[in-house]
């Protein structure tokens, strides 16, 4: 037998025999639509250099979207997809290319030397994984989300080149540039706009 609250005030509606679930059965889930989560990840690191994951979050699971995304995603699926495309769009416009790394490691040295060179704009967005907080979560929920066994992990619009051979070879047979200016950052676009000013 449910129990209801004897106070007026405490009711629930007449056509409600218990209370809204908070459940998130129904709600948005990268479990459906795996490609938007590494998007989405992004656009909320990039956001803000504060944010950071929760040590909470199982790195082998999907992220709670809510986490990431910034909005009630239980408004209907039509809807909640939609805001998730113009997110996940807006943040490969704003950051095409993205590397995450380490400070110290040679090979991440190497691979953002090799972005370097392209003088892009925007400049390329980069993670130091392992000068953030969530370092202990970051690291495999990359290797999940982009099949890299180690970082550098750099990402062209979206799409990850997982190691720093493979980042040598795509430069070296002219895919990397093709990548680069197809994702919408300018190459040699930083040198155009400083002689500009």
């Amino acid at each position: 037998v449910e129990r209801r609250p004897a106070s007026r005030a405490f009711r629930y509606p007449a056509d409600s025999a218990r209370p809204h679930s908070t459940s998130t059965a129904s709600a948005y889930s990268f479990a459906q639509h795996p490609e938007y989560e590494l998007g989405a990840l992004v656009g909320f690191l990039a956001a803000l250099a504060s944010n950071s994951l929760p040590n909470t979050i199982n790195p082998g699971s999907h992220i709670d979207p809510e986490l990431v995304l910034g909005f009630d995603t239980r408004a209907g699926d039509d809807k909640v997809q939609a805001e998730v495309d113009t997110i996940v769009a807006d943040t490969w416009t704003r950051n095409p290319v993205v590397i995450f790394s380490e400070v110290f490691a040679p090979a991440s040295r190497e691979a953002k030397s090799i972005i370097a060179d392209y003088h892009l704009y925007p400049e390329p967005t980069v993670f130091e994984v392992d000068q953030r907080v969530d370092a202990e979560v970051l690291r495999p929920l990359l290797q999940r989300l982009t099949d890299a066994q180690k970082l550098p992990v750099v990402l062209v619009n979206g799409e990850a080149i997982r190691s720093l051979e493979e980042l040598r070879a795509a430069r070296d047979d002219g895919s990397l540039a093709k990548r680069i200016s197809s994702s919408g950052a300018t190459i040699d676009g930083a040198l155009l706009r400083k002689k500009k000013k």
